[in-house]
């Protein structure tokens, strides 16, 4: 009689705990293989994933770090250009944001992430103030679909920069009929009627964008030139003293000065003037001196205006030597 077979459990054990370290270290080569080969889809999303956690903190250059991994990873892929371009827009590097671009509409395959890299583009160009080149950016994405105010209010403001007023006005409407309830693009249209001569017009827009935004002092402000310019004196004088209830802003005094002096009142305009020299910028008395200039070419035998003007005209040069005197120190 043949004995029956014994069993080795010690040879199945050891069996056993070989096949599951064997797959266990299989399992540990495969996931090595997906976060470290080069063009792995999981290390492309860690890098990407750490970088818009950094994004959100506000910290846009480690953020750029993380996508440039990313990139390094997958050169081919348009997703870590948009993002880097993105951070490197915030962080105002605006030239490594539109090199970015590029490389987004030559890798994307969607027409919606080329369409948004060339509205970016556009609005990297107007950080530049490269008005020229803005405006054809936001028109590829106007053509390919971007049918927002911003892109019209956008493209709209590049096209006034140039002085290409209709072409501004006619995207201005555009884009106050998508969005009838945004504050600046009133603003931006305002400035367009003022610059064609087209004063009342421009009222009407400020006083609509005061109501949607009634505690704006320096839109309020606005408000008080435009009424000025419009020929509403009174309107002007009550719309100024509003805003300096609230706001000591030296180019409502002034505005406010300028209404006073075009009166022949100069006993109300030298303090308004006053003040304002003491409180407004360089750049903004300059523009104060020019514009009563600009009054005395409607008033040339206006003696308060010629009041103001040599008032102005005495303060720049001190002002430009004081600022000179602060530089040096």
């Amino acid at each position: 009689m043949i004995p029956p077979k014994r069993i080795n459990t010690a040879l199945i054990f050891v069996v056993a705990v070989i096949g599951i370290l064997g797959l266990a270290f299989a399992g540990l080569i495969a996931w090595l293989a997906l976060i470290w080969f080069p063009h792995s889809q999981g290390a492309f999303y860690m890098y990407t994933e750490r970088g818009s956690t950094l994004y959100e903190q506000g910290n846009y250059q480690g953020a750029i770090k993380a996508y440039t991994h990313a990139i390094q990873l997958a050169p081919r892929r348009s997703r870590g250009y948009a993002l880097r371009a993105q951070a490197y827009y915030h962080a105002r590097a605006y030239r490594e944001a539109l090199a970015d671009y590029d490389q987004v509409t030559k890798y994307a395959t969607f027409n919606s992430t080329k369409r948004d890299a060339y509205y970016n583009r556009g609005a990297c160009f107007r950080e530049l103030q490269d008005w020229a080149r803005s405006i054809p950016e936001f028109t590829i994405a106007i053509r390919m679909g971007e049918r927002g105010a911003q892109v019209y209010g956008y493209r709209g403001d590049s096209y006034f920069r140039q002085k290409e007023y209709t072409e501004a006005l006619n995207d201005l409407n555009r884009a106050i009929q998508s969005d009838p309830g945004h504050v600046t693009l009133y603003v931006s249209r305002s400035n367009i009627f003022l610059a064609l001569h087209r004063n009342q017009l421009a009222v009407y827009d400020l006083a609509f964008a005061v109501r949607l935004d009634p505690r704006n002092a320096a839109l309020l402000g606005n408000l008080g030139w435009a009424q000025y310019l419009a020929g509403k004196e009174d309107l002007a004088i009550q719309t100024d003293r509003r805003v300096l209830k609230s706001s000591d802003l030296g180019w409502v005094h002034a505005n406010l000065g300028l209404c006073y002096a075009a009166r022949e009142n100069w006993v109300e305009a030298l303090p308004e003037y006053t003040r304002a020299v003491q409180s407004t910028s360089m750049r903004e008395l300059e523009g104060v001196t020019q514009d009563v200039r600009d009054a005395l070419n409607k008033q040339p035998h206006s003696t308060a205006l010629h009041n103001a003007l040599a008032m102005l005209e005495d303060a720049v040069p001190k002002r430009s030597h004081q600022r000179r005197i602060s530089l040096h120190r």
